[in-house]
């Protein structure tokens, strides 16, 4: 009877890392614990591909050799993705319709609803790469979410803030960024701040923080919320709008950790 067993423990902390998942050549076989320890009984013998991976790192694969005639022990490490800026962090996601369900149409047929879910769901993929807990509002599947609906959605959860994208037709060859905020709300304008200045540093892109209450969902959520209005000629959502709202974000967690001391990635 021959077992592979271990620990995975986090490289800058030394703390254990629970829930990290433990592959032979891509077949996942067991996770660790809350110990940070694993268990396999009886893996298949001979030389494998063994891959530690876990939301928020980086993954790390190595070949091992696996002998039936004894168990192995293997203790390793592993690094959080962008120093582990943005772990433990709560962010909620609203990807708006728009008027009449499916707001403005652009000239290649997307609607802004479409343009809206596929840069908050890839925003999300971005967002737990980067180690947070990124919630969608909205679904792919969703048809029809009303205005109170996602403001009932978002009070429910029970922390992190809150994030509205909503796409405008604009006929302009340049993008018009429009961040909202409540009034007086000082982290909410500080996100504001570093998406307008993540934005701005585009080509032909003007930015406009609007401290009102004209947008419901900044108003009604018990969460520090901001919305952002993108009016374009045309989504450009991989070239332009995902990197410059993840730009924004990871720097306003920057700018955090800089009064909080917490070590930012070399």
């Amino acid at each position: 009877f021959w077992v592979l067993s271990g620990m995975v423990i986090e490289d800058s902390t030394g703390k254990a890392l629970v829930g990290a998942e433990l592959a032979l050549n891509d077949s996942a076989w067991a996770k660790t614990d809350e110990t940070g320890g694993f268990f396999i009984a009886r893996p298949p013998a001979g030389l494998h591909r063994f891959e530690i991976r876990a939301a928020g790192y980086a993954p790390k694969a190595e070949m091992i050799t696996i002998d039936s005639m004894q168990s192995v022990f293997w203790r390793d490490t592993l690094h959080a993705n962008l120093n582990g800026l943005l772990h433990e962090q709560t962010i909620i996601l609203d990807a708006s319709f728009g008027g009449a369900e499916t707001g403005d149409r652009f000239n290649d047929g997307l609607t802004a609803a479409d343009a809206n879910f596929a840069l908050m769901s890839r925003l999300a993929d971005s967002l737990k790469w980067a180690g947070a807990q990124a919630i969608l509002l909205r679904q792919a599947s969703d048809t029809d979410l009303p205005v109170s609906a996602r403001i009932a959605a978002a009070n429910q959860i029970p922390q992190g803030w809150y994030l509205k994208c909503d796409y405008r037709k604009w006929n302009s060859d340049s993008l018009l960024v429009q961040t909202t905020i409540y009034p007086g709300n000082q982290m909410g304008e500080s996100i504001a701040i570093a998406l307008n200045q993540a934005f701005a540093k585009r080509p032909n892109t003007r930015t406009v923080l609007r401290r009102n209450t004209d947008v419901p969902e900044v108003t009604r959520t018990n969460k520090t919320a901001v919305g952002v209005t993108l009016s374009c000629r045309r989504p450009e959502l991989l070239e332009r709008d995902l990197p410059a709202l993840f730009r924004g974000i990871v720097d306003f967690y920057l700018a955090q950790s800089r009064t909080s001391g917490i070590p930012e990635e070399q």
